[in-house]
C-alpha cells in the first residue's frame, strides 16, 4: 500500500471536491446567515457542505485504490460507504434545521442513535467490524453508545474555523501510525484516505473560513474515529489498555465533550443543548485570537495523540 499516493490523490480530489459544493451551496442557498449567539459566531453567510465535500472524496479514493489495488477491500468500502452516507445525511439534516433556526437536541439524539445503530449493523455485515464483538447485547449497547459519543463529541468541537478538522487530522495520523505497527491495513488507509480529504478541506477552512464542515462533517469524522478506534481496540473487548490509548488518540473532543456535559448537568441545564464553555472559547476569551487558540488546541491535541500511541505499544 503506497500511503503517499492514497494521501495526495484524496487531498487533490477534496481541494476540488471542496471548492464544488461550496459553490453548489451558494447556489442553492445551503449556508448558515450571519449570526452571533451563545452557539454560532460568523459576520458573513457561510456554506455548510464540507463535510460532504471530505466524505465524497475519502469514499472515492476508497472505491478506486480497493478496486485497483486491493479487490478484497471492496465489501468493506461498501460497508463504510454505506454507513458514512447514513451519518452524512443525518448531519445535513440537522444543519437544515439550524438553518431554519430550528433546533431539536432531543430529535437530534434519538436520530444520532437510530444512524448509529443501522450504520453497526451495516458494518457488522460488511465484516468492517468483527461479527464476534456482538456476542451480547452489551456489546452492542458499547459500540453505539462509542459512535454516538464520538459524534456529538466532534460536533461540540466544531466551533472555531479548522478546529474539528485539525485535531481529527492529528488523530488520523496517531491511528495511522498504530495501524502500521499492528499490521492493519484497513484502518491505515482510512487513517490517509480520511486525512488527504480533510487536508483537501483544511484550505478553504482556515480562518478566516470560507466553508463550513457543518454537522455532516463533524458528525462523519466522529464516526470515523469511533470506527477505527473500535476495529483497533474494542473489537474483541480484550485490552483494557488499548481502549485507554483510542481515547487519547481521539483525543481533546473527548474530553472536553465530557467536561462540558458534567458542567451543564451540575447547573441544572440540558447537557444537549450547546453554549460557549468550551475549553477553546475559555482560551478565546483570554485574548488569543482564532488562529493562535486553534493552534494551541493542536499542541495539546499532538500531546494527548502522542501519549495514545505509547500506551497503545505497551
Amino acid at each position: 500500500m503506497n500511503i503517499f499516493i492514497i494521501l495526495f490523490f484524496s487531498l487533490a480530489l477534496s481541494f476540488v471536491l471542496v471548492f464544488l459544493v461550496k459553490k453548489v451551496g451558494i447556489i442553492y442557498r445551503f449556508f448558515y446567515e450571519a449570526r452571533e449567539d451563545k452557539i454560532k459566531i460568523h459576520k458573513k453567510p457561510i456554506v455548510y457542505l464540507g463535510g460532504i465535500g471530505i466524505f465524497t472524496s475519502f469514499a472515492f479514493t476508497f472505491f478506486i485504490y480497493s478496486f485497483f489495488y486491493e479487490k478484497e477491500l471492496l465489501s468493506k468500502a461498501a460497508g463504510i460507504f454505506l454507513a458514512g452516507l447514513v451519518v452524512i445525511l443525518l448531519g445535513f439534516w440537522d444543519d437544515y434545521k439550524w438553518k431554519k433556526g430550528e433546533p431539536r437536541p432531543v430529535a437530534k439524539f434519538m436520530l444520532q442513535a437510530i444512524a448509529s445503530l443501522v450504520a453497526i449493523i451495516v458494518l457488522v455485515s460488511t465484516q468492517v467490524i468483527k461479527p464476534m464483538s456482538f456476542n451480547t447485547e452489551f456489546g452492542y449497547f458499547i459500540f453505539l453508545f462509542y459512535i454516538v459519543g464520538a459524534m456529538n463529541a466532534m460536533n461540540m468541537e466544531d466551533g472555531m474555523d479548522g478546529l474539528a478538522g485539525g485535531i481529527t487530522s492529528i488523530s488520523l495520523i496517531g491511528f495511522g501510525i498504530i495501524s502500521i505497527i499492528s499490521g492493519t491495513n484497513l484502518t491505515l488507509f482510512i487513517s490517509v484516505a480520511l486525512l488527504g480529504s480533510i487536508m483537501g478541506f483544511l484550505f478553504y477552512n482556515w480562518n478566516p473560513a470560507s466553508i463550513f464542515m457543518g454537522d455532516n462533517g463533524s458528525h462523519f469524522l466522529g464516526f470515523s474515529l469511533a470506527v477505527l478506534a473500535i476495529i483497533l481496540s474494542l473489537n474483541n473487548f480484550t485490552s483494557y489498555t488499548k481502549f485507554f490509548a483510542a481515547l487519547l488518540i481521539i483525543g481533546l473532543s473527548i474530553f472536553d465533550a465530557a467536561w462540558v456535559i458534567i458542567k451543564r448537568i451540575l447547573r441544572g441545564t440540558s447537557p444537549l443543548m450547546g453554549d460557549r464553555e468550551h475549553l477553546y472559547d475559555k482560551i478565546n476569551a483570554r485574548g488569543y485570537s482564532v488562529k493562535k487558540t486553534v493552534l494551541i488546541y493542536y499542541f495539546i491535541q499532538t500531546i494527548l495523540v502522542f501519549s495514545g500511541v505509547i500506551f497503545y505499544i505497551v
